[in-house]
């Protein structure tokens, strides 16, 4: 019989979860975003070193069994006085985030930026129809091949009002 090991998953349960330290507990460490093969987390925190309120940070281990390395702020490309957060991983490479700091249309929109270990390129609104004038929190993408032509879809998660449905009458 095979051992289980600590974080693995066995018939869709945990068999134990396991504890992922990035820094001092007085600061928050929220929405993890894990590469493909484990070994780099991307996150939103409040801990000091950064641009403002909350930014994005990451961390680098070894091996998947090994402890993160110290967190290294994405820099201020990305990060503003402001707030980002929501980090959401496509292909390893592109992180979609939210923030109110950047220029957008108002306050959280959803950006786009290529990443590459801590180097994160200029961020690109998403635009309209995505974002508007209330908060767009994070995206989600349907799983696709990377290089299908295919349009993406997916779900993103605002705050604005629900159109009421049309009446045919």
């Amino acid at each position: 019989k095979k051992k289980k090991k600590k974080g693995e998953v066995v018939n869709e349960e945990w068999v134990e979860p396991i504890r992922v330290y990035l820094g001092d507990t007085a600061y928050n460490y929220l929405y993890p975003a894990v590469t493909s093969d484990g070994l780099t987390i991307y996150f939103s925190s409040d801990m000091p070193g950064g641009q403002g309120d909350y930014d994005l940070w990451m961390a680098k281990r070894d091996s998947v069994n090994g402890e993160f390395g110290r967190p290294v702020n994405l820099g201020s490309l990305v990060n503003t006085a402001g707030r980002e957060v929501f980090p959401v991983l496509r292909y390893d490479s592109v992180m979609y985030f939210s923030s109110n700091g950047l220029p957008g249309i108002g306050g959280l929109d959803l950006f786009r930026t290529e990443v590459h270990g801590s180097y994160a390129g200029e961020p690109e609104n998403l635009g309209v129809p995505i974002n508007s004038s209330y908060d767009e929190m994070s995206i989600l993408f349907y799983p696709t091949d990377e290089h299908s032509a295919v349009e993406e879809r997916g779900y993103f998660s605002s705050n604005r009002p629900v159109e009421a449905p049309h009446n045919k009458d």
